[in-house]
């Protein structure tokens, strides 16, 4: 790497300390003994982490794909913060006509959007349409139709509480999981004095 051998060296980690983001330079051998070089950018261990976190979350909604047969809708939500509306948008409106959907909060650190998802689930359809030919559509767009579970754990956290709370409360669907954080308990009903 970069000139240095690897030959007899414990962990070939030690090679990349220091490393990350920038480029690397590695003669790679076959088995069969050929050489080519390689220029590879190392990651840090968050950007490793992360990469994981998507994986681990792809999984899900592979599982839920497979399992449900098409059925079945998945959206995980990582955080609740205003960059997640984004993703929220790429994973939730693809699976809006689903006859159910898994909204996963485990692992939640919180943020502060719980209001504009739950505003999100609480649309209902009251009118629909039926053109001369094909299917009926209901007059309010995006309103999902199916049945709701929410996913949470002991590491949902702050606002991704306050969204399991508010999804409980309505009545919206079902919580499945264990207790979460316990860092929600600032959003208490005020108190008369």
């Amino acid at each position: 790497m970069n000139g240095a051998s690897a030959a007899g060296l414990p962990d070939l980690r030690a090679l990349l300390r220091n490393q990350a983001g920038k480029q690397v330079l590695l003669r790679i051998r076959s088995k069969a003994g050929t050489t080519r070089d390689a220029i590879v950018v190392p990651q840090t261990q968050a950007q490793e982490a992360d990469l994981r976190y998507h994986a681990w979350e792809l999984e899900r909604r592979h599982r839920v794909e497979q399992a449900g047969a098409g059925a079945l809708g998945y959206v995980h939500l990582r955080a609740m913060g205003p960059e997640d509306v984004a993703q929220w948008a790429r994973d939730f409106y693809p699976v809006v006509d689903r006859q159910g959907l898994i909204l996963d909060v485990r692992h939640n650190r919180g943020g502060n959007i719980d209001s504009w998802i739950l505003e999100k689930l609480l649309r209902k359809a009251w009118f629909y349409w039926q053109p001369r030919l094909g299917q009926p559509y209901w007059n309010m767009q995006d309103a999902f139709r199916g049945h709701l579970v929410v996913l949470c754990d002991e590491y949902t956290a702050s606002d991704g509480e306050a969204f399991a709370e508010g999804f409980r409360r309505l009545g919206l669907g079902k919580l499945i999981g264990t207790r979460t954080w316990g860092g929600e308990i600032w959003a208490r009903p005020p108190t008369s004095s």
